[in-house]
């Protein structure tokens, strides 16, 4: 017992070392394909770390998934063997040390240094050791070799080197943004994505909410886009936490925000949400109703509906049934049945790789393809759902025409019984004149997001 509770304590002594904790995590997002938000949320759940501590690890996991190809190729500049000839603790190691020493200005060279050799010893041996050390001190002395692609030469090497994106990616949105354009979404998803609420208005109003956040020292903002959002800075965490606990916020991006509002649904309506989990669209949508009428919400996943039904209880709604179903293949039951349906299609996510920094390292052009086909799917089951006159909206959070425009004209050929119509009474119409909106992050400063409405006629 003695020798067992010895190993806990020094457990949790190790796990005390922040720069330790965030490559494990980082580790398990390259070797296990983990969400980085979530092995993130779950790890600094069991460290034993400081408030400063967390701040620290948050930083290094998502700065180095952000910056990972730059890192990438600034390491290349400075080793002999090619970067997947190394392990991979060892690859991970010189990122974060390198993150360090060319993003963190606040922390000393020598302190990034010898914390990474560090790391390598444990994780490697004392040769990678050396080569960690090595390597990094080598960068230090020597700037003037790194050398970036020059852009009139090949802008799409030089973007994706400076600006840490996959090549395949930023051909594609040279093709379809021009240059300008394309630098300025790669910055966007570089910046941290802030905290963004959407006020629970069951329970509170925006204002309320604002003077209680300001009250207790936050920095907090209206949203934009949305008028229930709140932008925060600078707010406790254990405030937050009490107000996601009362029930009196979710956190939820504006962008996010928008597909409820555009498809919004009244007072004792009967609405389908086809993708629902975890339930900010849902819970939305319940709110926009007053909590009055009925709901179906459906997930592939069981403990996916589940973080539903938590989440609407935490909410105070109780008009939303959860279900357990592939939306391709909903219950004929639900035929005619539904006023409002919202389909928020699975899809590649490339329009809010700022708030998922490892998504873009994970993407490829196939994804693009294999989410349109499924997205085209659930719309054809939902189109039987809706009764006459009823309305679907259909979203996502990329900016792939693939699985944007394309599936929607899809749609509407295949489906002479529905007609596109303009998303309306909208706080700050982004697409006045057109039904469809695709928002773009480098144009409207929001994440990426599709939206189209279609209203059944006969």
């Amino acid at each position: 017992m003695a020798k067992k509770t010895e190993q806990n304590h020094k457990n949790l002594a190790e796990g005390a070392n922040p720069r330790k904790v965030a490559l494990t995590i980082l580790h398990q997002v390259a070797a296990d394909g983990a969400y980085s938000n979530i092995a993130l949320n779950n790890r600094l759940k069991q460290a034993q770390l400081s408030a400063l501590d967390k701040g620290l690890v948050t930083e290094l996991v998502y700065g180095t998934l952000r910056h990972q190809g730059t890192l990438d190729y600034i390491l290349s500049l400075f080793l002999t063997k090619p970067l997947n000839k190394l392990p991979l603790w060892i690859l991970l190691i010189l990122r974060m040390g390198l993150y360090q020493l060319r993003y963190m200005d606040k922390i000393p060279d020598s302190a990034a240094i010898n914390e990474s050799v560090k790391l390598a010893k444990k994780y490697g041996h004392q040769g990678t050791a050396g080569l960690v050390n090595g390597t990094l001190r080598n960068i230090v002395r020597n700037p003037e070799k790194i050398i970036f692609p020059d852009p009139e030469k090949s802008a799409a090497e030089y973007i994706s080197a400076y600006y840490s994106h996959p090549l395949w990616l930023v051909e594609r949105w040279l093709a379809e943004y021009g240059f300008e354009d394309t630098v300025a979404l790669c910055r966007y998803n570089n910046e941290a994505s802030g905290v963004s609420l959407r006020c629970n208005t069951l329970k509170i109003s925006p204002n309320e909410l604002l003077d209680c956040l300001q009250e207790n020292g936050a920095e907090a903002v209206r949203g934009n886009f949305a008028d229930e959002a709140v932008l925060l800075e600078n707010i406790k965490k254990s405030k937050l936490s009490q107000l996601i606990a009362d029930g009196l916020v979710y956190p939820q991006h504006q962008s996010s925000m928008l597909p409820a509002l555009a498809l919004s649904p009244t007072e004792g309506s009967r609405v389908i949400d086809a993708c629902a989990a975890p339930g900010g669209k849902t819970t939305h949508l319940a709110q926009l109703m007053n909590n009055k009428g009925e709901i179906r919400a459906f997930d592939v996943f069981e403990h996916k509906v589940k973080l539903i039904d938590d989440n609407c209880r935490r909410l105070g709604i109780d008009i939303v049934k959860t279900s357990v179903a592939d939306s391709r293949k909903l219950p004929a039951e639900l035929d005619d049945w539904a006023d409002f349906a919202l389909v928020d299609a699975p899809c590649s996510g490339l329009g809010v790789l700022r708030i998922r920094p490892d998504a873009r390292w994970q993407k490829t052009p196939d994804t693009i393809k294999e989410m349109a086909d499924i997205a085209h799917d659930i719309l054809n089951c939902v189109a039987k759902k809706v009764k006459v006159g009823g309305y679907i909206l259909f979203s996502t959070c990329t900016i792939a025409h693939e699985e944007n425009q394309d599936t929607a004209d899809k749609f509407l050929a295949e489906h002479p019984n529905y007609k596109a119509v303009p998303i309306v009474d909208m706080p700050n119409m982004i697409y006045e004149n057109s039904p469809f909106w695709q928002i773009l992050p480098q144009k409207h400063g929001i994440d990426g997001f599709y939206l189209a409405k279609f209203q059944r006629t006969k």
